[in-house]
């Protein structure tokens, strides 16, 4: 453990509601880092900065990451106003990545109009490689019993610059996660928060205040992230642009994509907004993967893993694991 005064704080180069991320040099070697700086006590459920610590402790073996896929701890601080995460200094993360490989390009109409057009350039085998990173992150933590409760392409790093080798994505922010049985004393299992998550990628039982849910909202996430990155433009085009703003929108682009959920749902049996649903909503149908995941549409492994990650039952949804074998079949 060391303390503030050994390194010198530079740019701030990312951070959220109660969090903000600098550049940094440890004093005694040069060596640059990402320094992660939470001040505990203005935080509001479910973030937590004590337990994110407690869980990346957990994840590394002697400040060294036992898994590739997920962040290491470096080094940590702590004192009377703050928490300090010393983290490696990533140059990019996934939404930069698809931003930086998308082109927009203007075409003539016949009839004189100028519209723009967006080419997303990711190639297929770096985002199969990408997705296999992911999950082979979800696959330990989840061993672990460890829920991540905000994967999402800002929290998808990478570990190398590329330069003719495959992109390492790494998954970073453990400030929401979940730790069973009970999140060291702060949620009950059967009782979890479900303000989770962000934007596009809240699982559907999220948006129907379903609490005892589990890793596979996890799963859930990082099917959407193969939606963008296998989509023809950068974006997730079969989601209405006001999800990011609206969680009704979100579901009703869930429906719209995956169609109605069954019935039979057995997680959302008790749930009033799920009976609602059921007898107010116009049934949809699931749209075909030439629709959600284009680039990857002829992919037999990637269309199996798909189409059975993204599924309303959370029994049905294939874990990280089961994910990863049929993809390394």
């Amino acid at each position: 453990m060391s303390k503030k005064s050994d390194f010198k704080l530079s740019t701030r180069i990312g951070g959220g509601r109660f969090s903000d991320v600098l550049k940094c040099t440890k004093i005694s070697t040069g060596q640059q880092y990402a320094l992660k700086l939470i001040e505990p006590d203005d935080e509001r459920p479910p973030h937590n900065a004590r337990n994110e610590l407690r869980i990346l402790q957990r994840l590394n073996d002697n400040g060294e990451s036992r898994n590739k896929n997920v962040v290491p701890l470096i080094d940590y601080f702590t004192n009377s106003m703050e928490i300090g995460f010393v983290l490696p200094l990533y140059q990019t993360n996934l939404t930069e990545l698809i931003k930086s490989r998308c082109k927009t390009r203007s075409h003539f109409g016949m009839d004189g109009k100028i519209t723009k057009r967006t080419q997303n350039n990711l190639k297929k085998d770096e985002i199969k490689h990408i997705f296999k990173g992911v999950l082979n992150a979800l696959k330990f933590i989840h061993s672990q019993d460890i829920i991540h409760r905000d994967i999402n392409p800002n929290n998808v790093m990478f570990s190398n610059q590329g330069d003719g080798e495959p992109l390492d994505p790494v998954l970073i922010d453990f400030g929401i996660s979940f730790q069973k049985p009970d999140n060291f004393g702060g949620e009950l299992y059967n009782d979890k928060i479900t303000d989770i998550a962000t934007g596009y990628y809240k699982a559907p039982e999220l948006l129907l205040t379903i609490r005892d849910y589990d890793e596979t909202v996890d799963i859930w996430s990082t099917g959407v992230m193969l939606m963008l990155m296998s989509s023809e433009d950068g974006t997730v085009s079969t989601y209405s642009e006001d999800c990011k703003y609206s969680d009704l929108a979100l579901l009703s682009s869930i429906l719209n994509s995956f169609g109605s959920p069954p019935s039979t749902w057995p997680e959302a049996q008790n749930s009033r907004s799920f009976k609602s649903l059921n007898e107010n909503f116009f049934t949809k149908t699931r749209k075909s993967v030439d629709e959600l995941i284009p680039k990857l549409k002829d992919d037999d492994q990637i269309v199996e893993v798909f189409q059975n990650i993204m599924v309303f039952e959370r029994a049905k949804r294939l874990s990280a694991a089961k994910a990863l074998e049929i993809l390394d079949s």
